[in-house]
């Protein structure tokens, strides 16, 4: 009886250390697990940002699309003028992009000039004067922006020459091509976020 009694003994240690030894096993595989788990107590939180551009009340695409039919001194002012409204929470800066730029048949954007470049060539290198502006260059969080498009040829802009050269050109294309008009401009305008 003596041996049958350290046989179950034995069988009842090999047991209780088998079952010991797994579950230590599966506790330590469970706290590796729990602490490979990071948990924090921040909160993040996206800003709303949302600017629309509407012209006479009605929502517009952010691309316009200008097309002057003549030019010529003391012609009619063009003028697009856009709202942009910032419902958003964070300020928004006003950006212009030149898509087309197209004078008397001349592809402005074949002269290879930055888009700043060219706006600043599309002001100073003619008689006529074809100007892209907003009031303030930012919209402020719930605020509005003017953003005006204006092109227009002053009876005397100052420079007899250079009026009578553009006039004699616009007058000889229009006889060329009288179905096309002088000025075609696509004209994208953005609102970027301003991170403060």
């Amino acid at each position: 009886m003596n041996n049958k009694l350290k046989r179950i003994i034995k069988k009842v240690r090999l047991k209780t250390i088998l079952l010991l030894a797994i579950t230590i096993a599966s506790n330590s595989f469970a706290w590796f697990i729990y602490t490979t788990e990071v948990k924090t107590n921040m909160d993040t939180r996206v800003r709303e940002w949302k600017v629309t551009f509407d012209s006479n009340g009605e929502h517009v695409e952010k691309v316009i699309t200008l097309n002057v039919k003549e030019l010529y001194p003391g012609m009619k002012s063009y003028t697009e003028t856009l709202t942009a409204s910032n419902t958003g929470e964070s300020k928004a800066k006003i950006d212009f992009e030149i898509k087309e730029a197209k004078i008397l048949g001349e592809d402005l954007l074949l002269l290879n000039m930055t888009n700043d470049e060219l706006i600043e060539y599309l002001k100073t290198n003619y008689p006529f004067k074809i100007e892209l502006s907003s009031s303030n260059g930012v919209i402020e969080i719930s605020g509005k922006e003017t953003v005006t498009i204006n092109v227009y040829w002053d009876y005397e802009s100052g420079n007899d020459e250079l009026d009578t050269y553009w006039g004699n050109k616009s007058y000889d294309y229009h006889q060329l091509y009288p179905d096309n008009s002088s000025l075609s401009l696509v004209i994208k305008i953005t609102a970027y976020q301003i991170n403060e």
